[in-house]
């Protein structure tokens, strides 16, 4: 489910993406945080003022694909286990490529449209060359395009770890957690959409 219809959902933010999700840890509890696009990781912020989960307490994260950090208010505890999940038919859009938080590969056979769904021409060699010469230039090289990544201890002592569609994270420091679509850093500008991010803490 996309942006829109999320938007367009008259019932809880959890029935509208639970419907066919699989968001088997979510519930009506979970916590809606208020996001920060703006806000740069690293930005001195108080800890105190953050949101902390409690065990088997659970929170939506709406990430955007325009945002660099997606800075959520939601504090990770040193020791703390997080499972994060996302819908597997939520997407965003990377230019006109639509992609889910698994991400995108150049030689990907079923990649769609994200504005009409329609599948997408083959890549032309040349095309597939230029885009396998600026991998390396991603923020997170050994991730697919527009995989998602969570970063933890956000600022000093962060660490930044692939969430794709699902992932169980231990923190190794306290600090806020934010979220980025894998992108080059200059092209931020021509994504659009979000995804929504249910996180858990387990322990």
């Amino acid at each position: 489910m996309n942006t829109w219809g999320r938007m367009l959902c008259t019932a809880s933010v959890l029935s509208c993406l639970l419907a066919g999700s699989g968001f088997v840890h979510a519930d009506d509890s979970c916590k809606r945080l208020t996001m920060d696009y703006s806000r740069h990781c690293g930005d001195v912020v108080n800890l105190q003022a953050l949101y902390k989960l409690k065990v088997n307490e659970c929170a939506m994260a709406d990430v955007s694909a325009r945002s660099v950090w997606n800075a959520s208010g939601l504090l990770l505890e040193k020791g703390g286990v997080y499972r994060f999940e996302v819908a597997s038919d939520d997407y965003w859009c990377d230019k006109n490529i639509r992609s889910n938080a698994n991400g995108w590969e150049v030689k990907d056979e079923t990649l769609k449209d994200c504005f009409t769904g329609e599948p997408l021409e083959p890549i032309s060699v040349i095309r597939e060359w230029i885009v396998r010469a600026y991998e390396w230039w991603r923020r997170q090289p050994g991730s697919k395009w527009f995989e998602l990544i969570g970063i933890s201890a956000c600022g000093s002592g962060k660490s930044e770890f692939p969430i794709g569609l699902g992932k169980e994270f231990e923190a190794a420091a306290t600090g806020e957690f934010c979220a980025y679509a894998n992108d080059l850093n200059a092209f931020y500008f021509n994504n659009s959409g979000s995804i929504a991010v249910a996180i858990r803490r387990i322990k």
